[in-house]
């Protein structure tokens, strides 16, 4: 399959969603920037330094900056329950609702997902795990598309790096970047990060990079899919 040509930014500290947004939006309209959805999403968001954005908070600003059809694709089954796959959209924002409530734990996370299948278009939780599959189909379409992953996990960090850990979810830190081609090898990945892209890692500090599809499926599980269609900027 060829690899889509999909524009490398460079992203701000916890920033790596909105950079991944960015790229796969100007990769429909060149005219889209980082610094405009970084403009955009700080608007909406107010504590991305920090926090960075979650998926479906990602699906919201690919909302805003015209995509109205977005699929967030996850199996992280600490919040969610495969028994949930087959719901309707309306029997999914019931059930999320419901679990809000039991779960503080995770309670802003299912506020985010329930504010994102809410929106006036055409969004869609899919809970699974044949993440292969949507990425092949999507290169093959000629889409790209962003993925999350555990970023500690890939690069061997220790998750008590040069920050305190959360007990519940201290598992590591999620790190946001776009696919932009697969073949039988592994999956091509476009990374907005850099900093600390150096040393024994210094063959990533250009952003561009394979993961093979084995180690590819193994972090992905902790992380999700988001797949945009029907981009109706002019």
């Amino acid at each position: 399959m060829a690899i889509l040509k999909v524009t490398r930014f460079i992203q701000d500290p916890a920033y790596c969603a909105v950079a991944a947004c960015a790229a796969l939006s100007n990769y429909y309209n060149r005219t889209i920037t980082y610094e405009s959805t970084k403009a955009l999403a700080d608007s909406k968001y107010h504590n991305i330094s920090k926090e960075g954005l979650s998926s479906p908070e990602m699906g919201l600003l690919l909302n805003e900056i015209g995509f109205r059809y977005v699929s967030v694709i996850s199996c992280q089954l600490d919040f969610l329950d495969m028994s949930w796959a087959k719901m309707s959209k309306k029997e999914l924002l019931s059930t999320l609702t419901d679990a809000k409530k039991k779960r503080a734990d995770y309670r802003q996370t299912m506020a985010d997902y329930i504010a994102f299948l809410e929106n006036d278009v055409h969004n869609k939780l899919i809970i699974d795990w044949d993440f292969g599959s949507y990425i092949m189909d999507e290169i093959k379409a000629g889409r790209p598309l962003i993925s999350s992953y555990n970023w500690t996990m890939f690069f061997k960090f220790s998750k008590y790096s040069g920050k305190k850990v959360d007990p519940i979810n201290g598992v590591g830190e999620e790190h946001a970047v776009v696919i932009n081609g697969c073949d039988n090898n592994g999956v091509n990945i476009v990374d907005s990060h850099n900093e600390y892209y150096k040393y024994s890692l210094k063959k990533y500090r250009k952003g561009r990079y394979k993961i093979k599809w084995n180690n590819m499926m193994t972090i992905i599980g902790e992380g999700d899919l988001i797949i945009a269609h029907n981009h109706d900027l002019v």
